[in-house]
């Protein structure tokens, strides 16, 4: 009987809970129910592209080091990074013009600066010009990497 008596008590007073939680409901609803709310955690929805430039010499390098950031972009769980270099280029394609289209799509660069690097005029008056005049854009940035002028370049 007393079992009864109590269960009956539970059930009134998670029911008045209930109408107390629906009332606040109704009252928050009211005063805040046309806000635009927007996630915490926001997401891209497009990755992150990011152009590689690189000597050809320094090919075994780039896979290296790229390999390497691989870990890194995983440890990035709100973020898909995309990497891009020529080595995506397909055959018969205009390389000048995937080149300038890839630079103007993606967010930022990379590049593996070296003695080859530097020596490549292509390089130096397309690709890395480039990368420098339009670094200063928020939304554009340019990393280095200095490869094979000391243990740092060498050691990957």
């Amino acid at each position: 009987m007393l079992a009864a008596v109590l269960a009956g008590l539970r059930v009134a007073w998670f029911e008045d809970e209930d109408r107390v939680a629906e009332d606040v409901k109704m009252l928050v609803e009211a005063e805040v129910g046309d806000v635009e709310r927007l996630p915490q955690d926001v997401r891209e929805d497009r990755p992150i592209r990011f152009f590689v430039s690189y000597a050809h010499e320094d090919a075994a390098l780039k896979e290296r080091l790229l390999g390497r950031l691989v870990t890194f972009f995983a440890t990035q769980p709100n973020e898909v990074l995309k990497q891009w270099s020529d080595a995506e280029i397909l055959p018969g394609k205009k390389w000048r013009e995937e080149i300038r289209k890839e630079m103007k799509a993606c967010d930022c660069g990379l590049l593996l600066v070296s003695p080859a690097l530097l020596a490549s005029k292509f390089i130096v008056q397309e690709e890395l010009a480039y990368l420098l005049r339009n670094s200063p854009r928020e939304s554009f940035d340019s990393a280095g990497y200095a490869a094979g002028f000391s243990s740092i370049g060498t050691s990957l």
